[in-house]
């Protein structure tokens, strides 16, 4: 068995979204300890959510970039750097707010901190998350193993799989390449097929520039029209090899989109 699709068939509620989510195996189960999981980061956290837990309610997308430090046993500390956009409330290069981590030898933990919602995670092949606010956050953890955009000048797939907030129905749904021009700065072109209430544009140009992507923590902002309308500012983070995430910090119906050679 390689993976299983769970599809709700009705909502939970009047006005809730219908859930839907991949069951993967773990072959890490059983042999997970506080070292091991402190030696995975850092790594990026992306999570999506709605502002009010509706369907209705506004996008809410955040980037973090996690640091822990490995405790004995199943347990340590853990600090991050959060960018967010919740709704037109903005946030950047904030104080995560979460301070210790447990976890068991399945990858089954939590994130704790004073005052905040508890964040279950498990850990096997990738890290999926869920907090217990009303927002009902959901996410995913990945290693950074990269710094720079590799590759520039080459066409990357943008929001295929990655980071897309689908259960909002406020949202800005993008598909469509887009090529960077530089590692660490540079320009972004390319073609996007959108799909949000505000309309559904097909083929429309994508543009953008960014600067200053961190030799340290990957990190740069820009401005970029990836939605067929006006240029809004965004964070850009070098994330895997191959692949970085773009977060827009403007508007009240953010979005937060991945990117990948093609």
């Amino acid at each position: 068995m390689q993976g299983a699709l769970l599809l709700e068939t009705d909502p939970i509620a009047t006005n809730q979204p219908i859930l839907v989510g991949l069951a993967d195996p773990n072959p890490k189960a059983g042999t997970i300890t506080g070292g091991a999981f402190g030696g995975f980061c850092p790594c990026l956290f992306d999570g999506t959510a709605s502002t009010d837990g509706t369907s209705s309610g506004k996008p809410d997308a955040s980037i973090v970039r996690v640091l822990t430090t490995a405790g004995a046993g199943s347990s340590g500390t853990v600090s991050g750097t959060v960018d967010e956009n919740a709704g037109g409330t903005i946030t950047t290069q904030g104080a995560w707010p979460y301070s210790t981590y447990t976890i068991d030898a399945d990858g089954v933990g939590t994130f704790t901190g004073t005052g905040q919602k508890t964040i279950h995670f498990l850990l096997g092949n990738a890290f999926y998350t869920l907090d217990e606010s009303a927002q009902v956050k959901t996410g995913s953890f990945n290693a950074q193993n990269a710094l720079s955009i590799a590759n520039p000048n080459q066409v990357y797939i943008i929001g295929a799989d990655e980071a897309q907030i689908s259960r909002i129905k406020s949202a800005f749904h993008i598909s469509g390449v887009i090529t960077p021009s530089g590692a660490a700065s540079g320009t972004l072109t390319g073609i996007v097929d959108v799909t949000s209430t505000a309309g559904s544009p097909a083929g429309a140009a994508a543009s953008g520039s960014y600067t200053s992507i961190s030799a340290t923590t990957g990190r740069g902002t820009g401005t970029a029209s990836l939605t067929g309308g006006s240029a809004v500012n965004i964070v850009i983070y070098a994330w895997r090899n191959r692949r970085f995430l773009i977060l827009e910090v403007q508007t009240a119906n953010p979005y937060l989109i991945g990117s990948r050679l093609q």
